[in-house]
Parts: C-alpha cells; structure tokens; sequence
C-alpha cells in the first residue's frame, strides 16, 4: 500500500512571545499510523521543509506526483489544523490567508494516479463539517469530487490524545464521515 502523509505546521507562542514553529504534534499522529500499519510504505511531506519555498503548495503537488507516479497513490493522510474550507499546511497560524499558496482549498486540483479503492483520510478539525452534521461546500467534499477518490473527514473540532500505543486525532463527534465524490449534501439549516 503506498501511503502519503502532508504533516501540517504547529504553532506556538515562547514565554517572549515569539512564534516557534514545528510538526511534532502532526507528525506524532503519522508516526503512530506507521508504528500501528507495518509494511504499508509510507512518503511523509512535513510543511517545516516547504515552509520557506517560494510556492510551498505548488512544490508538494510536483513531489507528490513524482513519488508514487507510476505505482499510484492508495491512502492520502493529512495531519494538520482546518477549518471546514481550507487545509492550513503551511500557514504559520491558522489565520494566516494572505498568500493561497500556503494552504490547500477548493482550488487546487488533486489530478493525481490514485489506485482502485484509494482514499483520502483528513485528520483535521471541521474538514467535513462542524457539530456532528456534514456540510455541502466543505474542504472534504471538494477534495471528493475534485480527486475522484472516497475521502474521510471530521464534522467537528479535534484533538490529539495520547494512548497507549501511539498519539491520535480524535473528533468531538462521530469519528470520520465519508465523503464520496459527486456527493449531494443537503444544506443544513
């Protein structure tokens, strides 16, 4: 199974009130995903690297493609903070839109080779929806329709918790809903 993992940049203030940036939050979740799926080969794209390219997003697209071109892609994990439109893969805070290259949105294309029965797995807060109901013009749907590919997401806030055999993401609500390409979501009013 060729697995990819886009770890998302974590934030966080010093006693100075300085930003730090680092993954190890995000990158926990995979590391316990590879630790949990022995024998699954497994491409991690961590943000701290793209961070300071001059197209981060454009730059992991080209890698992406590169790495499982030929084989094809079965599983795309996505460990970072969202909300229900946007993945914020590179963002420095979550509230950092200035420049669309920094985070992944409706308008990027997901023309990847994906194999028979892939996946999208998005292990972020509100990819699906928020308060346990699915949203019709959601990140997750968007990516459905866009990859051609079934994609799980949350339909509420997340948090990492520590178990005993590794670190997950866990939702508010409902665990992952499915998201299936073409999807019609009724709007909830």
């Amino acid at each position: 199974m060729n697995v990819i993992a886009i770890v998302g940049l974590e934030t966080i203030k010093d006693e100075h009130g300085n930003i730090k940036v680092f993954s190890e939050t995000f990158l926990n979740n995979i590391k316990t995903y590879k630790k949990d799926n022995p024998g699954r080969t497994l491409k991690i794209f961590d943000a701290r690297i793209y961070k300071e390219f001059e197209s981060p997003i454009k730059s992991l697209w080209k890698d992406m493609a590169e790495v499982y071109g030929v084989e094809g892609i079965d599983l795309i994990l996505y460990s970072g903070h969202s909300d229900s439109e946007r993945l914020y893969w590179v963002s420095k805070t979550r509230t950092e839109l200035a420049d669309e290259d920094r985070f992944i949105d409706a308008n990027n294309e997901w023309n990847f080779k994906f194999n028979k029965s892939a996946k999208i797995q998005l292990m972020g807060c509100q990819t699906g929806g928020q308060r346990g109901q699915k949203w019709p013009n959601c990140i997750a749907q968007s990516i459905a329709d866009k990859s051609g590919v079934e994609v799980l997401a949350f339909v509420s806030k997340s948090a990492q918790q520590k178990k005993k055999n590794g670190y997950y993401q866990i939702p508010d609500y409902n665990g992952y809903v499915k998201f299936t390409p073409n999807e019609v979501v009724k709007e909830i009013i």
